[in-house]
C-alpha cells in the first residue's frame, strides 16, 4: 500500500507527497523493526539469500555459492532446504530443462505446473484417437487442384 503511494507521487511529480510516502515506510519499518525486537525475532545474517515457502510449507532458500550455503545452515535451522546456483546451472542444462526453456521462451508469463521427466505428460487424459476410426467424411465441397 506504502509503496503504491511511492510510485502515484512519483508518477504525478509531486515531491512533497513522495516525501510523506518514504517517511511512512521508515516508520513502517521502524514499527517492524520494534516488534522483531520486542519478540525475540533474530536478524538474518549478512548473507545474500532469497527465501520462500513452497506450497508444502517448507521453507526453502537459494544462495549464490555453496559457501554461503554453509554459512546459511548454521544460521537457519528452520530451512528444509537451501540451494545454489551453481546447482541451478548443473539443472538447468539438463535437455529436457533446456527444451522447457525453449517453449517458456515463447511465452514467459506461462507457469511449469509440473515437471516428470519421461512419458508425454497426457497419461492422465482420455485417449480421443478413435474419432480417426469409422466412416470417412462426406466430401461436402469440390474445391479445383492446381
Amino acid at each position: 500500500m506504502q509503496m503504491a503511494r511511492v510510485w502515484d507521487a512519483t508518477d504525478a511529480k509531486d515531491i512533497e507527497r513522495l516525501r510523506k510516502a518514504v517517511y511512512g515506510m521508515v516508520k513502517g519499518y521502524d514499527a517492524l523493526e520494534a516488534w522483531a525486537t520486542d519478540n525475540g525475532i533474530p536478524q538474518n545474517p549478512p548473507i545474500r539469500f532469497l527465501e520462500w515457502k513452497t506450497q508444502q510449507g517448507k521453507i526453502v532458500a537459494v544462495v549464490q555459492t555453496i559457501n554461503e550455503s554453509l554459512d546459511l545452515q548454521r544460521e537457519r535451522k528452520d530451512l528444509s532446504m537451501i540451494w545454489t546456483l551453481e546447482e541451478f546451472e548443473i539443472v538447468l542444462a539438463d535437455p529436457l530443462v533446456q527444451e522447457i526453456m525453449a517453449i517458456k521462451a515463447l511465452d514467459p508469463t506461462a507457469q511449469v505446473k509440473m515437471f516428470k521427466k519421461g512419458g508425454s505428460g497426457f497419461e492422465d487424459m482420455e485417449d480421443d484417437l478413435h474419432v480417426l476410426e469409422g466412416e470417412p467424411v462426406p466430401k461436402l465441397f469440390n474445391v479445383p487442384r492446381k
